[in-house]
């Protein structure tokens, strides 16, 4: 059991990374995330990207499978490790939904051309299945 959780997880990453610089069909950009297991339901994930020197729209968007009525889960988010509030429309905390679920962070990043950031997300989840993860310019 443990082999399986730990070749999930490695899938997982696998496929974060593989994602990065991904054009879209929605014209966004997909950017990589480094993803760590922090036991069985929480996940750290490590996002750097580097500013335009422009207003930058992101999303960080993770999916759950297999919800109910007693499912909760919850994001936060750090910008360059200073706490993040998730912009309007964020989905950063869930509670008894049914099916697929997922849980977001909107934000909106202007910094100096050229500035290393790095958006830091932990979810936790109760009852459900993670599936998938992905963080991208909007």
């Amino acid at each position: 059991m443990i082999r399986l959780v730990v070749a999930v997880m490695v899938l997982c990453s696998a496929t974060l990374a593989a994602a990065a610089e991904t054009a879209t069909p929605e014209g966004g950009q997909s950017l990589a995330c480094e993803m760590t297991p922090v036991g069985m339901d929480q996940m750290d994930f490590q996002c750097p990207f580097v500013a335009t020197g422009a207003l930058q729209r992101l999303r960080f968007k993770a999916d759950f499978l297999g919800s109910h009525d007693d499912t909760s889960g919850s994001l936060a988010a750090q910008l360059n490790g200073a706490p993040l509030v998730c912009a309007k429309g964020s989905a950063t905390q869930l509670t008894g939904e049914s099916g697929e679920v997922s849980l977001d962070c909107r934000l909106q990043a202007e910094e100096k051309a050229g500035a290393k950031l790095l958006l830091g997300v932990t979810l936790k989840w109760f009852h459900a299945r993670y599936n998938d993860a992905d963080f991208r310019s909007e």
